[in-house]
């Protein structure tokens, strides 16, 4: 395929101009010192080879209301979101579903099928995000195909308090509060959230005649507990509660054409609770032995006209997890991460008959199904070269056993320039909304899986400057899909599976620091999509999206300047490809005046450029917005 070519085109360019630097004696530059990856300290996650972390300052860089607003633009990541709030779809190197997204190790459970409830994701809760493109480690799970999106909780490390305070377009007004409280040995973080949109945007293409706004209300609370029960025994737990109501439209005849219409009975209700509880404990200099118990619970309702779905969900985990240092010499080191985990989850819905209108039969299907995996993941540090090798075994009540493998490596070439390799191979059943959610649902859905990996390379080009390019491939079977089909017995945007198909692509990304006033970055991704059976382009996976930020901090005030401009290119909305999804760009601004150390004010611009182009067929997409808001230091 074409990509792959500009793959090794893009590393072998970036690997030449490094190699011509090094050799050029004119250049007096400093370098950072080398970072050896090496065993770590006690009771600390070891990271990814392949991520990216974004920590507080990072999640807060901006003021932006959710994760999908930090994330946009980024190596990897297309986002299809119409409308304002509520839900969307992430994809990562062009596959999302649940398993992209865990808090606190736990998968977040999908609002829609294929579809995350993104107003719940707010940065304010977080106290850290970290991005792993491809396959992760055989000690974490493989659900996630193209790679995964942790969440951490924010942990309190110090006795305060603090209220945000933001409004906007289309009456829009969130209030945060956070307050923690910390002792020598225990601490306690709680973030509460309202959300409301009370004007609304409109959710169906108000230029087809659509007039109906569409509110927006939510509520969340989040509570993360730590104890230091001694030195070397952790607890750590973490309870959510959310619950928000959107009023919507529904999929109707329009013109003859069937697209979404004002419906002003509709609306959608998403609640769910959240807890996990994790005991880490130090059992001598080499052991580490660590038990987590999860739980998720989620109830969506939605009402319509012609059809009131509904879909109520629980999910159990247990995960016990052991690290051994088998050897360590100076910087080389050997550890052995093994464990298990038991997943358990069951669901009702009701059955629709999947006619136009589609109705339901008053049949209710429940299903429940367990399943568990063992994994043992070797890794390793050997001078400037380190990596995992591991093994994941898999077994299904319904879907048989799998053997699922990883290979990650980083190799320090030089001072300045790191190559970094991936390859393995995933597999996930489908969730419970992408199978029983009346209507988009499938029952007839299988379990996709893939094979692939990427090579990459991240150079150090100057004191300032930092590159990076990623060449990645992978083969699926059975992709799980979402693509518009205005036949029975969908009539609408549905779920399906692609037998045989293709991503591939390459991401690069830099950023440089001019001085301390100015620094910026660019990051960009090209997909190469392609159904094996068509051979057309994956229903809503852009080839190519973009983006480019600056920041500026002024040296005489307490003004900092940040902005960003977002492109993403044409993509297609239906499995035959005649249906595309117009390219869009946006420029969001964002200034923040820091009045006094505990007070600062902010605005920000979202989509100055007005672009309106759909993200999805006869759905509105809103256009330039405005918010202002306060940051206050209580205590």
């Amino acid at each position: 395929m074409r990509s792959l070519y500009l793959n090794f085109i893009s590393i072998s360019f970036l690997f030449v101009i490094s190699q011509m630097s090094s050799a050029d004696n004119k250049i007096d530059e400093v370098f950072p010192p080398i970072t050896i990856i090496q065993s770590r300290q006690p009771l600390d996650e070891y990271p990814s080879q392949n991520s990216d972390i974004y920590n507080t300052k990072k999640l807060e860089a901006g003021h932006e209301r959710l994760i999908d607003d930090v994330l946009s633009g980024e190596k990897g990541i297309s986002i299809t979101k119409p409308g304002t709030q509520g839900t969307g779809r992430i994809y990562l190197r062009g596959v999302g579903g649940r398993g992209l997204i865990t808090l606190d190790g736990i998968p977040i459970a999908e609002a829609l099928p294929n579809a995350m409830n993104l107003a719940l994701l707010i940065p304010d809760s977080l106290g850290e995000m970290e991005v792993t493109r491809g396959f992760s480690p055989a000690s974490r799970a493989f659900s996630a195909l193209g790679g995964s999106i942790r969440l951490t909780s924010r942990e309190a490390i110090d006795n305060s308090g603090d209220v945000r305070v933001e409004g906007g377009t289309y009456g829009f007004l969130k209030e945060t509060l956070r307050t923690n409280f910390a002792s020598d040995h225990a601490r306690l973080a709680v973030t509460a959230n309202r959300s409301d949109t009370f004007d609304g945007a409109w959710q169906a293409d108000f230029r087809n005649g659509n007039s109906e706004r569409d509110p927006f209300h939510s509520t969340q609370v989040m509570f993360r507990g730590d104890v230091d029960i001694t030195e070397d025994i952790l607890w750590n737990g973490t309870m959510s509660y959310h619950k928000s109501n959107h009023s919507a439209d529904a999929g109707g005849l329009k013109n003859g054409i069937l697209q979404h219409v004002d419906d002003k009975k509709s609306f959608l209700v998403d609640e769910g609770w959240f807890a996990q509880n994790t005991l880490k404990a130090k059992i001598n200099e080499t052991w580490i032995s660590r038990l987590q118990l999860g739980f998720t619970k989620n109830d969506v309702d939605v009402a319509q006209s012609a059809l009131s779905p509904a879909i109520k969900s629980d999910f159990y985990m247990a995960r016990w997890e052991n690290d051994q240092q088998i050897w360590r010499d100076n910087n080389n080191s050997f550890n052995m991460i093994w464990g298990a985990e038991e997943r358990y989850e069951t669901a009702s819905a009701p059955l629709a008959n999947r006619e136009i209108p589609p109705k339901l039969t008053g049949v209710t299907v429940s299903q429940h199904r367990h399943q568990e995996a063992g994994f043992l993941d070797n890794r390793f540090t050997y001078g400037l070269f380190s990596g995992d090798l591991g093994i994941r075994y898999e077994s299904y009540e319904q879907y048989g056993n799998h053997a699922l493998l990883h290979l990650g490596t980083a190799w320090q070439l030089s001072k300045t320039l790191k190559l970094t390799t991936n390859a393995g191979n995933g597999f996930r059943m489908p969730s419970y909304q992408e199978l029983l959610f009346p209507v988009v649902g499938n029952l007839n859905l299988k379990p996709e899986s893939n094979i692939g990996g990427d090579l990459g390379l991240e150079w150090q080009a100057l004191s300032n400057l930092k590159l990076n390019a990623t060449g990645f491939y992978s083969r699926y079977s059975d992709m799980i899909v979402l693509a518009y089909n205005t036949k029975p017995p969908c009539g609408n945007v549905c779920l399906t599976s692609i037998d045989n198909s293709i991503v591939a692509g390459m991401e690069t990304g830099g950023e440089i620091t001019f001085n301390p006033q100015w620094r910026g970055g660019f990051a960009y991704t090209f997909t190469d999509t392609e159904n094996l059976a068509n051979h057309k382009a994956i229903p809503f996976r852009p080839s190519h999206v973009s983006r480019i930020w600056g920041e500026w901090k002024s040296a005489n005030l307490p003004l900092t300047l940040w902005s960003e401009g977002i492109y993403q290119n044409q993509a297609q909305q239906n499995i035959a490809n005649n249906l595309p999804v117009d390219a869009n760009f946006r420029i969001n601004l964002h200034a923040n005046y820091q009045v006094s150390p505990e007070l600062s004010l902010y605005v920000r611009g979202e989509n100055l450029t007005n672009n309106t182009s759909q993200m999805m067929f006869s759905y509105n997409q809103t256009g330039a917005m405005v918010f202002g808001g306060i940051a206050l230091k209580l205590w």
